[in-house]
């Protein structure tokens, strides 16, 4: 994912760029865009390159570690209900009539249980920095000279 954005404010390492919301964003949420309503958004991306605030930078996160922050976020929790479901429904069997209701409750405990472990290691993947939205290039100005007639 490549988006372009304009640096608002710089913190050490930090820089937190001003993106515009796009359409194809839908609600992945993978970079805060999709999780929010407004038309633009705050991102924090790590800073690789020097860059001033003003600066129209380029934002990108590799797909594959797009893909990887994907399955941890949304495949590891559904593989666990799914999981719970399933070996819960296979010990009870038809033995009760609320088979299907404890197999999907079981479902839900096996499912918050995987949020808690991926929440528990949520800080070694933060350190890693794998993750995280970083700044790789400074956008031409010239590019956006209508953007910045039209803010004035």
């Amino acid at each position: 994912m490549r988006e372009v954005g304009r640096v608002i404010e710089i913190k050490e390492d930090y820089a937190l760029v001003n993106v515009k919301r796009k359409s194809a964003c839908g609600s992945c949420c993978a970079c805060e865009l999709g999780s929010s309503k407004k038309p633009e958004v705050d991102v924090k991306a790590r800073r690789m390159i020097e860059c001033e605030v003003g600066d129209y930078v380029y934002i990108e996160m590799t797909a594959p570690d797009m893909l990887r922050a994907s399955a941890i976020a949304y495949g590891i929790p559904l593989l666990a209900l799914m999981f719970g479901i399933v070996v819960s429904y296979l010990v009870l069997g038809d033995k009760t009539g609320a088979s299907e209701g404890l197999s999907f409750f079981t479902g839900l405990v096996f499912m918050g249980i995987s949020f808690a472990v991926i929440h528990r290691y949520d800080n070694k993947l933060k350190e890693s920095r794998k993750y995280e939205p970083a700044l790789v290039e400074l956008a031409p100005r010239s590019e956006f000279e209508p953007l910045l007639a039209v803010q004035k």
